[in-house]
């Protein structure tokens, strides 16, 4: 009982009709804050941030808690340790499950059960995928999803590359670290390296990546084109498993970043365990779990927050990932049909921005339809005039979603969505895409 959250709207409107409401609320408080201190995790001030009322959130949130519920089934049944970490472990300390916000559910192993893990693919059934490094062309860094093949969580980076983009949850190796400061900065340069390598391999048809000024990231291109993406990625995993046997620290080393900015755990955290509930299962924390998630986000990070802005991907968990990725890339990858009425339907800054895109004469739209936005009355009339089987539809819409619902409500099943800001897709909401359109647009007539 003490996992529900008692600031969440529909729990209480549910419980607000029996009699006895607020007295159970109060001693699920009761319960929460026992908790808190029974790890010495108690902070003084505010109360925890109540979970996203948004439908499609829940959707997602749902998705992933089977997800975690799938791969917590899989290492119980072949003696696995699986470890909470980062907004996950945060969550469930302090907020008492999910944080408010956020869309992802990060877990550990240390690196032998993780090992392990990858050799138990195939114990995964669809719509369950274990994704690996070695498994697709995508790369992260050097961890692993468990994703859902049914769902859409696509990511920018992974535009062009075949892949599954599945809704997922991140599971991360813990390794142990070098006793010597020397050799540990060789291992994280060495890391860092072989990572670049990697990304030039996955997206190498980028101009630009990351952090990497452009001479750099051709430097990294050419560089690795005389090794195998799979040599890379046995040296990736023999730098990160790499240790004296005299270092008392422990790392996540698979993110990408500054050479030298790893964060380290103390072994000794992970000496005794603890359980820690979160959405409705027991998992396990190392007993020092103050330490680690204060070494992870600062002193204060256990006191309350604010609601998490912002997204890691774009979310769809009715719709198998590959219709999306087939609708976002159409126009990049093939010429339309020319056997059919071309079409494109949307706000007229987003069609100004598609002709110059696309400019031939292959994409030259015979009409274009607005869709009607901010109370102005859209053209569906001149849309349903035309014929699904001999019209191919663009939505070049801010807020494509209801674009896209409203062309598939008239029967249209043949279109392409253009995204002209691919970032776009992080928004929570589409409909604030057009405010980040005429700020960027304002900013480049002042220049």
């Amino acid at each position: 009982m003490a996992l529900i959250n008692t600031n969440d709207p529909y729990v209480r409107e549910y419980c607000g009709t029996h009699p006895g409401a607020d007295l159970v609320l109060s001693e699920l408080a009761a319960l929460k804050e026992a908790r808190l201190r029974k790890y010495g995790l108690l902070q003084d001030g505010g109360s925890p941030a109540g979970l996203s009322t948004r439908d499609w959130f829940r959707k997602v949130k749902a998705v992933q808690v089977d997800l975690l519920r799938e791969l917590k089934r899989v290492c119980d049944g072949n003696g696995l340790r699986l470890f909470l970490t980062y907004g996950s472990l945060l969550g469930a300390v302090r907020d008492g499950g999910r944080i408010d916000g956020d869309d992802d559910i990060d877990v550990a192993l240390m690196r032998d059960d993780y090992d392990a893990l990858v050799r138990l693919a195939p114990s995964f059934r669809a719509p369950y995928f274990l994704q690996d490094n070695y498994s697709d062309d995508c790369f992260y860094g050097g961890y692993m999803k468990l994703r859902n093949s049914e769902t859409t969580a696509i990511v920018p980076q992974n535009w062009y590359v075949d892949c599954n983009e599945g809704i997922c949850i991140d599971i991360f190796p813990v390794d142990r670290c070098f006793g010597s400061e020397l050799r540990e900065r060789r291992k994280l340069r060495r890391i860092r390296t072989l990572q670049r390598l990697l990304f030039a391999k996955s997206y190498g048809f980028f101009a630009r990546f990351r952090d990497m000024p452009l001479p750099v990231w051709k430097a990294y291109k050419y560089a690795g084109k005389p090794f195998s993406r799979r040599k890379l990625l046995e040296e990736l995993d023999d730098a990160f498993r790499s240790h004296d046997g005299r270092g008392g620290r422990l790392c996540i080393y698979t993110h990408y970043g500054k050479a030298g900015a790893a964060v380290y755990m103390d072994a000794a955290s992970f000496k005794e365990v603890v359980t820690v509930p979160y959405e409705g299962m027991d998992f396990s924390a190392p007993k020092g779990l103050k330490d680690v998630l204060e070494g992870f986000y600062g002193p204060d990070c256990l006191r309350p927050a604010d609601r998490r802005e912002g997204l890691h991907a774009f979310y769809r968990p009715d719709v198998p990932y590959t219709a999306y990725k087939e609708r976002f890339t159409r126009l990049f990858t093939s010429v339309p049909d020319g056997n059919k009425a071309l079409v494109v339907f949307g706000d007229a800054e987003l069609f100004g921005e598609y002709t110059k895109r696309f400019p031939g004469a292959a994409y030259r739209p015979a009409a274009f339809i607005p869709c009607g936005d901010e109370g102005k009355p859209g053209e569906l009339d001149r849309l349903r005039e035309c014929d699904p089987a001999s019209t191919f539809v663009v939505i070049a819409a801010f807020d494509f979603l209801s674009a896209e619902d409203e062309v598939r409500a008239l029967g249209f099943r043949d279109y392409a969505i253009y995204v002209y800001d691919r970032n776009w897709l992080f928004l929570p909401d589409l409909k604030a895409s057009r405010k980040k359109y005429l700020e960027e647009k304002d900013g480049r007539q002042k220049r």
